[in-house]
């Protein structure tokens, strides 16, 4: 159960048919735009490099799948502005409270409620406008889904 506010005035949510290729292109139009900074979440590893990849070298990556070094240097470019994305899997979240964070994306749904609203509550902790958006494909969700929980969509 979620207890404290989750949902923020702040944040403008929403949903979008798509996959990776969606993704990439959703975020390429936002570094045109010249945001300040960006999180990508996935679900999986693998992912993390593909998307990371597509988007060269203004996005970081930020898995369980790299070593600490690894993880510590990509976080300090975010944080420097040398990455303005950050494509990562739910183990980028403990400690990250960078105020001006204007997009969060999910390249396919959350794995709980729970981590929708910590993950999309990275935008915006500045109070100002910001989104956060997911990418879902309805038949790959409902695999992802069958395979993992008894819930069936």
């Amino acid at each position: 159960m979620i207890r404290a506010r989750s949902i923020r005035p702040n944040i403008q949510y929403g949903f979008r048919d798509g996959e990776e290729q969606q993704v990439v292109a959703h975020v390429e139009g936002l570094l045109l735009e010249g945001i300040s900074r960006a999180v990508v979440y996935v679900p999986s590893v693998g992912q993390v490099d593909v998307l990371a990849g597509a988007l060269g070298r203004l996005a970081g990556r930020y898995s369980s799948g790299m070593t600490e070094e690894e993880r510590e240097a990509s976080h300090a470019a975010w944080l420097a502005g040398r990455a303005k994305v950050m494509v990562a899997t739910t183990a980028f979240g403990v400690g990250v409270d960078y105020p001006a964070v204007r997009h969060v994306v999910h390249c396919g749904l959350p794995y709980s409620m729970e981590d929708y609203a910590q993950e999309s509550g990275r935008a915006g902790r500045d109070g100002l406008g910001s989104q956060s958006v997911v990418f879902w494909n309805a038949r790959k969700e409902k695999r992802r889904l069958d395979s993992t929980t008894d819930c069936k969509v």
